[in-house]
């Protein structure tokens, strides 16, 4: 089948993607869009003794017709993750909750929060139609800094946290067997949209280690420090 476009409606298409791309490298720019480290903006981390790492992200009033905004996070070797693959992890904030996050233009979000609270996320399930439900408990700080090896203690490559944004609408219910209870059980269904905003922190410092290493409680009594100001959240336009 043929599809012939006209020039109006040509003109029309090229101006939607330029605008698309206008706005997606506009939000890539934006000075305060990022990774902050307890209130400090970085592009990379080499160390884990953070109490709040946080991210950023500007506010796009198109989001506003979803009802869910999906932010999942990735953790491990870069070539892994630009392939999609390791563990991923997902929050869905309702769209009429997420003045609870805005600040001024942007979404503040905090993966990690104050102190030793763990991860703020559920698994990905494994249709991506679903709402993520099941409370995550990885990744830990010590799944940042510490990669699965056999020698322990040893220098391990660069990994990175990776943050991608999908908007959610609600498309209908549907029935499928859950064999934990042998039963039929109704989801939710919903239609994920790619908003193509992906943000990456580049973790350094880190080391090989096992399962003792990885869960292993943060040791908050030698706090990261760095050398730049701190944001002011609150403020933030």
């Amino acid at each position: 089948m043929q599809i012939f476009l006209s020039m109006k409606n040509l003109k029309l298409l090229l101006l939607t993607v330029i605008t698309i791309f206008t706005l997606n490298t506009k939000a890539q720019d934006d000075p305060n869009v990022g990774f902050y480290v307890d209130g400090i903006k970085v592009d990379s981390i080499n160390c884990y003794e953070f109490q709040d790492l946080k991210i950023v992200f500007l506010w796009n009033d198109e989001w506003s017709t979803y009802d869910y905004l999906k932010i999942s996070l990735q953790v491990g070797d870069p070539r892994a993750v630009k392939k999609g693959l390791g563990r991923i992890v997902e929050k869905a904030i309702p769209i009429r909750s997420i003045i609870n996050y805005k600040k001024g233009n942007y979404v503040v979000y905090s993966i990690y929060g104050k102190d030793k609270a763990p991860i703020d996320m559920c698994i990905k399930p494994n249709q991506p139609y679903l709402l993520p439900a099941d409370q995550a408990n990885s990744p830990t700080k010590g799944d940042l800094q510490y990669d699965g090896a056999v020698k322990k203690g040893k220098p391990s490559d660069n990994a990175v946290l990776n943050i991608y944004l999908t908007g959610l609408t609600f498309q209908g219910e549907i029935e499928e067997f859950n064999p934990s209870c042998n039963c039929l059980q109704k989801y939710k269904k919903y239609n994920p949209i790619d908003l193509k905003n992906e943000y990456m922190l580049v973790l350094t410092n880190r080391l090989t280690g096992g399962n003792k290493e990885r869960w292993k409680e943060t040791d908050l009594s030698n706090p990261c420090t760095y050398s730049s100001t701190k944001v002011d959240f609150n403020n933030i336009k």
